[in-house]
């Protein structure tokens, strides 16, 4: 009987590590978007996309939204920059009191 019962265990284990919940899916679906999901990671996503239509709807939206700010070539300030807006603001603020 112990055979029996391991076997299943070890199947529940097998099952387990292709599926994922939706908050493991949404992880890996923002590691996608920033390239730092494995090949595994990709594989469980698109395995549970392919029931989960809300998730799926997220990883399409998640992709839309990758490829929109790619296009929009955004930038950031540099620390500098935003220590002299903060100190503009300051004035800006202190002038008013």
């Amino acid at each position: 009987m112990k055979k029996i019962g391991s076997k299943v265990m070890e199947e529940e284990k097998n099952i387990k590590i292709l599926f994922v919940d939706c908050k493991d899916a949404r992880a890996i679906c923002d590691k996608a978007q920033y390239d730092e999901a494995n090949i595994w990671e990709l594989f469980k996503l698109q395995f549970h996309n392919a029931f989960c239509k809300r998730c799926s709807k997220h990883t399409v939206n998640n992709s839309r939204l990758t490829s929109l700010c790619s296009k929009a070539h955004l930038k950031r300030l540099d620390n500098d920059a935003k220590e002299k807006i903060r100190k503009l603001m300051e004035l800006e603020l202190n002038k008013s009191k």
